[in-house]
């Protein structure tokens, strides 16, 4: 019973802050264009292909190329409470920069 408190504590704090390794770096902004900087500059780094458009496969690999407190593993669970189900994707389960910036904000304010 209590290991399965445990595992549920640890799935909970991961379903809510699987992105905090990120968030800690993307909370060092120092103003309205300094966040927006960095945003663009995280998002750039993870669309290898410069397709402008990034879908959970490529989102997931470009994470972990981030240097981050700690690494981001991310199930396609996890992409979908992120983009709220597709709320900040096209149809085709991608996002712009655009919609990354709007993303990311939402994540800050969690």
């Amino acid at each position: 019973e209590k290991r399965q408190q445990q595992e549920e504590e640890a799935m909970a704090h991961r379903v809510n802050g699987i992105l905090d390794p990120l968030m800690v770096n993307l909370a060092h902004f120092t103003g309205e264009a300094s966040l927006t900087n960095m945003i663009d500059e995280t998002y750039v780094k993870m669309d290898a292909d410069g397709s402008g458009g990034l879908d959970f496969k490529e989102f997931n690999a470009g994470v972990k190329l981030l240097k981050t407190s700690a690494p981001i593993h991310l199930l396609e669970d996890d992409y979908d409470i992120l983009t709220e189900d597709g709320k900040w994707t096209n149809e085709e389960g991608e996002f712009s920069a655009e919609q990354f910036q709007g993303m990311m904000r939402s994540e800050l304010r969690r």
